[in-house]
């Protein structure tokens, strides 16, 4: 829970907080250069708060690049990335982790109770915990057993689910959604998405190689890498 918690350290240089999410992510003639030679060019977009993105592309295409520059992890990137009109060069890895909620496909559970899993150390008020166990569907499964220990007893789909209500209970204002219901059947991934879709005020940026047609009139635009 320690490593969860921990932030990067922050470069030398890089000191400008970003405190809130209440206008937009910006790129501009963003392009990631590699060792090899390589080189990933993405298109220019805004998403704007409240809004519902996805990312689409081929293996190959980005997509994992483009999450890795979204939460700072990459900065030897050419073109630029706005968050609030201030420019990613100068933004701190930790406030990014401070409004940005990222899940990812692998989910990992502590071996720890369902309800410490959930909280990992955090103060959660009851009403925003309810409500998060409804929306990512772990209440269907876990709802009497929060304060049962992990052993490795669950299955990859519920797992993922309680992967997602970890990151949701940080309400956070932007979630960045990395395949992370591709472990799901169809059904469960739908219901998921279409919960967090349906937040007005979440910004959502959902990556993947599959958008279900169910998903698609929930969105406000589609980026095709």
């Amino acid at each position: 829970m320690d490593k969860y918690h921990s932030h990067q350290a922050i470069p030398e240089g890089f000191t400008a907080p970003v405190k809130d999410f209440t206008t937009a992510i910006e790129t501009k003639n963003l392009v990631m250069p590699f060792e090899d030679g390589h080189t990933l060019t993405f298109p220019d977009f805004v998403i704007k708060k409240g809004e519902k993105v996805a990312i689409v592309g081929d293996s190959g295409s980005g997509k994992s690049t483009l999450v890795h520059l979204l939460m700072g992890n990459m900065r030897n990137y050419e073109g630029d990335i706005f968050i609030e009109q201030a420019n990613y060069r100068d933004v701190t890895i930790q406030s990014l982790q401070d409004i940005i909620a990222l899940i990812r496909q692998e989910a990992y559970v502590f071996h720890e109770s369902l309800a410490d899993n959930l909280k990992i150390g955090r103060d959660i008020p009851d009403k925003l915990f309810d409500q998060t166990l409804k929306t990512s569907l772990v209440d269907s499964f876990a709802r009497d057993r929060l304060e049962t220990v992990f052993d490795d007893n669950f299955s990859g789909g519920q797992k993922a689910r309680l992967s997602i209500a970890r990151e949701l209970m940080g309400d956070k204002p932007i979630l960045i959604m990395d395949e992370s219901t591709a472990n799901l059947d169809k059904q469960t991934a739908f219901q998921i998405e279409q919960n967090i879709l349906s937040n007005p005020t979440l910004t959502v940026i959902m990556i993947t190689h599959h958008l279900y047609d169910e998903s698609r009139d929930l969105l406000d635009q589609i980026i095709q890498l």
